[in-house]
Formats: structure tokens, sequence, C-alpha cells
């Protein structure tokens, strides 16, 4: 089922940069959807260009409002990826990443309430992967300490019944 997107798959990973055109994400994302091809997605180049768009978006451009229609495609591919069977992998680059912890803050913190939320998603697949080695990754590198407010005062804003008393 999964192998007749497996060409288009890997046209699309070989085109991708730090600059795609937005349907480029947008395509990678709706493949990210089929785990049965995340072997052909999964890169260390794959997600370090995925980053790298985040990075740029929130932190790097003139203008100080992310691009949402950007920045969702990317989240989605990168949550899409941590829940799958390369998950442990994926999570483990992730958490490595320098600028993990500072772009989990910037979109769990943002306005746009549907990045905050892809965020949330994104890091519950991160922090509920049973792989061993991510979650002393994530204890190792303090990143609850980092992202438990954050991603507390998220959850509030995005439904308060959840962490009302």
């Amino acid at each position: 089922e999964g192998e007749s997107f497996i060409p288009v798959t890997e046209l699309v990973v070989s085109r991708l940069n730090k600059r795609p055109p937005i349907h480029l994400l947008w395509l990678l994302y709706c493949l990210s959807s089929n785990q049965m091809i995340h072997s052909k997605i999964y890169s260390t180049d794959i997600l370090n260009t995925l980053m790298q768009i985040a990075t740029y978006e929130i932190f790097q451009k003139c203008d100080s409002r992310p691009l949402v229609k950007v920045l969702t495609p990317c989240i989605r591919i990168l949550g899409n990826l941590c829940a799958g069977p390369c998950g442990a992998d994926v999570s483990l680059h992730l958490v490595r990443h320098q600028d993990f912890p500072p772009i989990l803050t910037s979109l769990l913190s943002t306005n746009y309430s549907s990045l905050c939320q892809e965020t949330v998603w994104w890091l519950g697949n991160i922090v509920n992967n049973e792989n061993l080695q991510v979650q002393e990754e994530f204890v190792e590198l303090e990143l609850m300490e980092k992202l438990e407010n954050p991603a507390f005062q998220a959850i509030a804003r995005l439904d308060p019944y959840a962490v009302s008393n």
C-alpha cells in the first residue's frame, strides 16, 4: 500500500531545502502520515532542514510573526515522525538539537493557537516515547524543567478545563 508512494516521497525529500516551496512541505506532511514510508522520509538531513526552517521562521527573519503556513507542516512532519517506527531515533536527534528547547518554548508561547496545539501534540509524541534512551536523554538535558511551564501554560490557554482543579 505505501510502496506506491515511495517514488514521490524520494522526489519530495530530494528537493527539500532551507527555503522550500510551501506546497512541498504540505506534500511531505501528507506523506509522513503513512508510517510505512517513514524510513524514506527520516534522515538527519531532513530533520535538520525542518529545524532550520523553524529556527528561521521563529527567530531570524525580519518579520517577527512566524509564518503559520510554513511552520504547521514542519511541526506536523516532526510530530508524525516522532510517533512512527523511527520515532526513537527521530526523538533522540531532536532533543539533542541545540535549537530544540528555544523552538518549542517559542511555539508553546505563541498566540497562534493552531501552532501551539500542534506543538503540544509534537511534544507529547516525544515525551510519551517508550524508548528508555529517549526518556533518559530528556531528563539528562533537563528538558522537562525547561519545557514544563511553557507546556502547562499552552495547555491552559488551549483548554482551561484541562488544568483546572
